[in-house]
C-alpha cells in the first residue's frame, strides 16, 4: 500500500512525526511507544474509536506505515547532506508541536496544490519548500510577550524561488494561526506591487481562511474596513491579513502608527514579518555601537519588530506601543554577508534565534552552474559565458555619450542570438515570453543612448539580419549542443526527451524574420490596453519612464498580462535596458541573452546582479551570457564564497552550533579581483581572522610561461619524489602513486624550501609559511602528524612515450591533460586541476566492504560523496598532498578552450587539510565579533 500519498492515514502520519520530533526512537514507535503487541493492538483500536483512524489499520499495517515514514525521513536526511541544507539555531521554541497541515482545504494544502497545477513546481521543489517551512515554523512562537520577538535569516539563492519560499511559509503559517502578515519589499514601488501581486495570488484561495490584502496602510488614510480596528483577529477568526510595505521612512512610518491606532486589538496580532532582499535598506549603516546614530530604515524596523512608537531611539525610551500576542521577524536574502557581519545582540536584527539555509532542486542554474568553483570539475560548469573585449568595452563607453555610431561585435551577437532563441521558442509554440537583458551602467541617460543604437541598427540591418543569424546559430549550437549539456548537468532534474533540441534553422528562419518585421516599445490602444506585436519590444526599464510617452507608446517593461484574454498566444519578444530596478528583485520571464557591463566592487550587489541564474525549463540549451574576463572572475570568487558560507553552515549545523556561538567567516577576494563583501558600513564588526586552514582544498591552477621556471619546479618535483622512499601504487586508480606517512617538515623543507616557484597569483600557496606555523601547531597537538603524498596521472598503458613522465628512480606516470581557461601572455589558467576521486587513490581494498568499494569505483556522485569514503575508510583525517604533470601539449575538449601552449610540462600541486573548511586561499577572512567582545577589548 501507498502510504505517502494516501489522505486516510494522514492522522497516523501525524502521530508518528510528531512522536519522533519528540526523540522516541523508531523501534519505540514500532510499537506506539507501548510495551507489547497487545497493547499496540489496544492502541490501534482506540484511535479508530476516537480519532477517527482508518478502520482496516492493525498491527501489520501499522509497522508498514512506520516504515514508509521511516524511509521518507531517510530520503530526506540525504537530501539534506547532499544540498548542504541546514539550520542553526538557539533551541528556543523546542517544544513548539507544530506539524505540516493535511487537511485539504488548509492553505498549504491548497497553496501545494496551486504550484503543481499552475507553477510547473516539481515534486521534488514542492517538497523542499515543505521541509524549509515546517522547520522555519517551529522556531517560530505564537506567543513572544515575555521572551521577546524571534529573529531569523532564511539565506535563498539569487533567482531560486525565493518567493515561493516565503509564500509556503505564510500559508503554513496561517493554518497555524498567525493572523497578520508584513512583507518588507525593498525600495521601488514596481517591484513592491509585483511582489504584493503574486503573494495574493498564490495564497488567496477557496478554502478554510480568507485572506484580506491591506495597502499603503496609515493610521491617517487607511478606509473603514483597513484599520486595525477593524480586523477579525480574535482566536478561532478565519481571516488571515497581509500587507507588503516598502522599506522607505514614510511607510514604515504610517505602518507603525496604523498600528500603535489600536492598543487593544494589538494585542491579538500574531505576526509574521518577512523582510525581503533583507541585506538591502535595513542594515544599520551608523555606528554600530552608538544607538543614537543608528540609520533611519534599521530604527524604525526595529521599532515595528519591538512594538514601538515610530520615534523611539532605543529600547531604553520606554516608548513601547503595547505588546504583539507574537512578533517573528524573519530575514530573506541571497546574499546574507551584511546580515551577518554588521552587528549582534538584542537591540538590532541579528538572526540570534536561528539561521536556514535554502536547498536548491536538480532544475536550478546556479552560479556554479556558469562559472568555476575553486575545487569542482571543469565538466560541471555549462559552456554558456561568452567574453565581452576590452575593445568593446570602449565601444560601450562611446555610445553611452553619443560618441559612437555602431554596436560592439559582442553585443551584435548577444542581440542575433537573442533573435535565434526567439525563433526557437516560437518554433516549439512557446506561449510565455522570452527576454534580452542589456546591462551597461545604472545611469538613465546612458539607458536611452544604448536604446537608440540598438533600435538603429536592428532597423537599419533588417534585410541582412536573417543571414548573420544563421551565422552565429550554426556556431553557437555546434560549440554547446544537447550533449554537452546532459553532461555539464548530468543530475538536471528533468529527462532528455524533455529538453528542447535545437531544430534546424532552416525551421526558424520565417520566424527570425517575423521578429525583425516590427521594431518597436509597446503600443497602447484607444481602450488603454497594452498592445503586443509579433516583433521585438524594445523597453528601457527605469524609473525615468513610468506612464506614456506622447506617442501612446509604454517605454517600460511590461509583460503581457496572464488573466487578459487578449494576451499573445505566441513568445512575444523583449529587449530589455537598464540599470538598478533590473539588478534586484525583478524577474526577467525567459531569460536567453544577457549582456551585462556593470563595473561594481560589493560582492553582494553583483551576485544581485545574476538575472540570469534560475530555472530554465523547455529552454535549457538557450541561456547565454556576455561578460568580460574582469567579471567572469569576480564570479568566480563569489561563487566560492557562496559556497564556502553554506558548508560552513552546514559543518556549524552538524556540530549543533548556535546562530550567536557561529561566528561566520567569509573568503575575502584575492588581491587580483579586489571586491568588498558589501559596504564597509555593513560590516562594521568585521575582522580579520587568525589564520585558520582548516578543510583547505587548494589547487594551483594559475601557470607562469617562463621557460626558467616550468624547468626548475619540474626538477624540484623529480628530486622531491625520488627522495620519498619506497611507494606503493593505489588500488582504486591505476597509475597512481601513494607514499604514506610523510611528516609535512619533509613537504615544506624537500619540496617548497628547495625552490618551487609559487605563482604569485596563487594566495594559499604563497603563505606558505604561515600555513608551516599552522601546520605545526595542529601537530603539536597530535593532529595532521603524517600526510599521503600521491602521484596522480593518467593510466599509462597504451599511451605514446610521449605522454609519460618518468624520475630518475624509474617512477612513471601518464601525463595528465588540462588545457586553457586564459591566457594572459605571461600566465596560464586552466581553471581546475584535481576531480575528487584523486582524493580517494589511497584507499585500499581492505578498507572498506565489499559493497562500499564497489559504491565508491562506480559512483558518477563522487563529488559530492568523497568525505562520506574517506569517513568509512577512517583515513578522513589523513592530509593530502597531490602532484601531477601536467602535459605542455595539452588540448581543448571544449569549444571554450585554448590548447595549453607552454614550453615544458608543468608541476601541479593539490594540498587537502581535513576539518570544517577555513580560508583557503587567502588568510585574511571576515569574522564577527560581539559587541560585547568590542566593549571588554576598549575597555
Amino acid at each position: 500500500m501507498n502510504f505517502i500519498n494516501n489522505v486516510e492515514y494522514d492522522a497516523c502520519r501525524q502521530w508518528i512525526k510528531r512522536k519522533r520530533n519528540k526523540g522516541n526512537t523508531w523501534d519505540s514507535i514500532y510499537f506506539a511507544c507501548k510495551n507489547s503487541e497487545q497493547e499496540l493492538k489496544q492502541f490501534l483500536k482506540d484511535r479508530i474509536e476516537d480519532d477517527d483512524w482508518p478502520k482496516e489499520i492493525n498491527v501489520t499495517l501499522w509497522k508498514q506505515l512506520v516504515e514508509s515514514v521511516e524511509e521518507a525521513e531517510k530520503k530526506k536526511i540525504q537530501l539534506q547532506k547532499a544540498t548542504r541544507m541546514a539550520m542553526l539555531h538557539n533551541g528556543q521554541n523546542e517544544n513548539n508541536e507544530v506539524f505540516v497541515p493535511e487537511d485539504e482545504y488548509s492553505c498549504w494544502q491548497l497553496y501545494k496544490k496551486h504550484l503543481k497545477e499552475n507553477k510547473d513546481f516539481s515534486d521534488e521543489a514542492i517538497q523542499m519548500i515543505e521541509d524549509a517551512s515546517i522547520e522555519v515554523l517551529k522556531r517560530l512562537s505564537i506567543n513572544t510577550v515575555e521572551t521577546g520577538p524571534v529573529k531569523g535569516l532564511v539565506i535563498g539563492n539569487v533567482q531560486s524561488g525565493k518567493t515561493a519560499n516565503m509564500a509556503g511559509l505564510m500559508a503554513m503559517a496561517a493554518d497555524w494561526r498567525w493572523n497578520f502578515f508584513i512583507v518588507l519589499s525593498g525600495t521601488i514601488e514596481s517591484l513592491r506591487k509585483q511582489t504584493q501581486s503574486r503573494l495574493h495570488k498564490d495564497l488567496k484561495h477557496d478554502g478554510n481562511l480568507t485572506w484580506t490584502q491591506l495597502d499603503h496602510l496609515s493610521k491617517k488614510n487607511s478606509p473603514i474596513g483597513q484599520r486595525l480596528c477593524d480586523l477579525y483577529l480574535q482566536e478561532g477568526s478565519n481571516q488571515r491579513y497581509m500587507t507588503v510595505c516598502l522599506k522607505v521612512k514614510s511607510r514604515l512610518e504610517d505602518l507603525i502608527e496604523w498600528i500603535e491606532a489600536d492598543k487593544n486589538n494589538i494585542k491579538n496580532l500574531r505576526i509574521l514579518v518577512i523582510d525581503d532582499e533583507a541585506d538591502q535598506a535595513g542594515i544599520n549603516t551608523g555606528d554600530v555601537y552608538s544607538a543614537s546614530e543608528r540609520k533611519t530604515i534599521n530604527r524604525l524596523i526595529l521599532n515595528l519588530v519591538h512594538c514601538r512608537n515610530k520615534d523611539a531611539k532605543s529600547n531604553n525610551d520606554n516608548t513601547y506601543i503595547s505588546h504583539y500576542q507574537a512578533m517573528n521577524y524573519i530575514s530573506y536574502t541571497a546574499t546574507p554577508y551584511a546580515n551577518c557581519l554588521n552587528e549582534t545582540g538584542d537591540e538590532t536584527l541579528y538572526p540570534k534565534n536561528f539561521i536556514r539555509t535554502l536547498s536548491l532542486t536538480k532544475g536550478y542554474f546556479g552560479p556554479s552552474k556558469f562559472f568555476q568553483v575553486q575545487d569542482a570539475d571543469s565538466d560541471q560548469r555549462l559552456d554558456i559565458v561568452r567574453e565581452i573585449p576590452k575593445a568593446d568595452v570602449n565601444i560601450v563607453k562611446a555610445l553611452h555619450t553619443y560618441k559612437g555610431n555602431e554596436l560592439p561585435e559582442s553585443l551584435k551577437d548577444a542581440i542575433k542570438w537573442f533573435i535565434c532563441s526567439a525563433a526557437v521558442m516560437r518554433f516549439y509554440d512557446y506561449k510565455k515570453p522570452v527576454s534580452m537583458l542589456i546591462h551597461t551602467s545604472q545611469k538613465q541617460i546612458h539607458h536611452e543612448a544604448i536604446a537608440e543604437s540598438v533600435k538603429d541598427w536592428l532597423k537599419s540591418n533588417k534585410t541582412k539580419l536573417p543571414q548573420e543569424c544563421q551565422k552565429i546559430y550554426t556556431e553557437e549550437i555546434k560549440r554547446f549542443s544537447k550533449k554537452d549539456f546532459r553532461r555539464s548537468f548530468p543530475d538536471y532534474e528533468h529527462p532528455d526527451e524533455e529538453i528542447w533540441d535545437y531544430p534546424d534553422y532552416a525551421q526558424i528562419n520565417k520566424y527570425v524574420v517575423e521578429l525583425l518585421s516590427e521594431i518597436t516599445s509597446i503600443m497602447m490602444d484607444d481602450d488603454s490596453e497594452l498592445v503586443y506585436s509579433r516583433g521585438i519590444h524594445l523597453c528601457i526599464d527605469n524609473c525615468a519612464n513610468n506612464g506614456l510617452k506622447d506617442d501612446g507608446t509604454h517605454l517600460r517593461l511590461a509583460y503581457p498580462d496572464d488573466n487578459n484574454p487578449n494576451k499573445p498566444n505566441y513568445a512575444s519578444a523583449f529587449i530589455v535596458i537598464g540599470g538598478n530596478t533590473l539588478s534586484r528583485g525583478l524577474t526577467l520571464e525567459g531569460l536567453v541573452s544577457t549582456f551585462f557591463l556593470r563595473s561594481v566592487k560589493q560582492a553582494d550587489t553583483l551576485m544581485q546582479m545574476g538575472r540570469w541564474f534560475g530555472y530554465r525549463q523547455n529552454y535549457e540549451l538557450l541561456p547565454r551570457v556576455w561578460l568580460t574576463k574582469e567579471t567572469v572572475n569576480k564570479f568566480d570568487y563569489l561563487t566560492d564564497v557562496d559556497q564556502d558560507l553554506r558548508e560552513q553552515i552546514y559543518q556549524m549545523s552538524l556540530y549543533g552550533k548556535t546562530p550567536e556561538e557561529f561566528s561566520v567567516a567569509l573568503l575575502t577576494s584575492p588581491k587580483a579581483i579586489s571586491m568588498n563583501l558589501t559596504t564597509k558600513k555593513k560590516m562594521q564588526m568585521a575582522e580579520a581572522a587568525a589564520v585558520d586552514f582548516s578543510g583547505m582544498d587548494t589547487q594551483l591552477t594559475v601557470y607562469s610561461k617562463d621557460d626558467a621556471e616550468q624547468k626548475n619546479n619540474l626538477a624540484v618535483m623529480e628530486a622531491f619524489i625520488d627522495g620519498l622512499g619506497l611507494c606503493r601504487e593505489s588500488q582504486s586508480t591505476k597509475g597512481y602513486y601513494i607514499w604514506e606517512g610523510i611528516p609535512f617538515e619533509t613537504i615544506k623543507e624537500e619540496f617548497f624550501d628547495k625552490g618551487f616557484i609559487v605563482p604569485k597569483t596563487s594566495n594559499s600557496f604563497q603563505q606558505i609559511e604561515l600555513m608551516t606555523d599552522w601546520i605545526n601547531e595542529r601537530t603539536e597537538k597530535g593532529e595532521f602528524l603524517k600526510w599521503n603524498v600521491i602521484l596522480c596521472g593518467v593510466n599509462k598503458d597504451n599511451i605514446p612515450k610521449d605522454k609519460i613522465w618518468r624520475s630518475g628512480k624509474g617512477i612513471s606516470i601518464g601525463k595528465i591533460n588540462r588545457s586553457c581557461k586564459t591566457d594572459s601572455g605571461d600566465r596560464v589558467n586552466i581553471g581546475v586541476l584535481s576531480g575528487k576521486r584523486d582524493y580517494l587513490a589511497d584507499i585500499t581494498r581492505n578498507m572498506l566492504n565489499d559493497l562500499e568499494w564497489n559504491q565508491m569505483i562506480s559512483d558518477k556522485n563522487i563529488s559530492n560523496n568523497y568525505k562520506k569514503y574517506r569517513e568509512h575508510a577512517q583515513v578522513s583525517n589523513i592530509p593530502l598532498f597531490l602532484l601531477y604533470v601536467i602535459d605542455k601539449n595539452s588540448q581543448p575538449v571544449r569549444g571554450d578552450r585554448k590548447p595549453l601552449n607552454v614550453k615544458n610540462d608543468l608541476v601541479g600541486i593539490t594540498m587537502v587539510i581535513p576539518g570544517i573548511r577555513g580560508s583557503r586561499r587567502t588568510v585574511t577572512r571576515i569574522k564577527i565579533q560581539r559587541v560585547e567582545d568590542k566593549q571588554e577589548v576598549d575597555e
